[in-house]
C-alpha cells in the first residue's frame, strides 16, 4: 500500500511520495505477471511489458487524479495505462479484439507515433483508498484481479496465433 505522509503528491511521479506510489505500482504489476521495469526518477511513469522486456505491447502506467481535458478522461483517481508498440499491427488487432475486463476501461486513441512508439490508447483503472484521512494509502487489491486478467489477455501477444479475432 503506499502512503501519503511522505513529501510530495502521488500523481507527481517526481516527488518522493510518487516515487514510493510508483514502486508499489511496480510491485502490484511484478505480483500480475508482468514485466515491470525499475522506475526511473527521470520518468513520472512505469515501464510494464506483459511478459518480458523489449516484447510489446507497452504499457506505462501511473496514477492520475480525475480530469476531463487530457489524453483520456478520468473521472475517479486511477492508474492510466497508455499503449505502446513500434507499429506491429498485430497489437491492434489484440487490443480490438480484447474481451471486457471489469472495473478496466480501454479507450482507444488515433493512432498517432510519439517519437520510435505508436500510441494505441489507454487503459484506465479506478483505485480506492484506505484508513485514515491523515494517514490514506492506495488499496491496491480491487485492481490485483484486473491487472491479472489484463496481463493474460495482453500476453497473447507474444503468442502468434493463440487467439483469434
Amino acid at each position: 500500500m503506499t502512503s501519503h505522509r511522505t513529501a510530495g503528491s502521488i500523481y507527481d511521479g517526481f516527488s518522493p511520495r510518487g516515487q514510493h506510489a510508483l514502486a508499489t505500482l511496480r510491485a502490484e504489476f511484478q505480483d500480475a505477471g508482468f514485466y515491470a521495469e525499475k522506475e526511473r526518477r527521470t520518468e513520472r511513469t512505469l515501464r510494464v511489458y506483459p511478459v518480458r522486456r523489449w516484447r510489446y505491447p507497452l504499457l506505462n502506467p501511473g496514477i492520475v487524479a480525475a480530469r476531463q481535458n487530457w489524453i483520456v478522461p478520468v473521472t475517479k483517481v486511477s492508474i492510466v495505462c497508455p499503449v505502446y508498440s513500434d507499429g506491429d499491427d498485430l497489437i491492434s488487432r489484440l487490443l480490438a479484439s480484447l474481451p471486457s475486463i471489469t472495473d478496466c476501461t480501454y479507450v482507444a486513441a488515433r493512432p498517432r507515433r510519439s517519437g520510435r512508439y505508436l500510441l494505441h490508447g489507454s487503459f484506465v483503472v479506478p483505485i480506492t483508498f484506505s484508513g485514515e484521512r491523515s494517514g490514506l494509502t492506495i488499496d491496491f487489491r480491487p485492481v490485483r484481479p484486473v491487472l491479472a486478467h489484463l496481463q493474460l489477455q495482453l500476453s497473447r501477444a507474444d503468442v502468434p496465433g493463440s487467439w483469434k479475432e
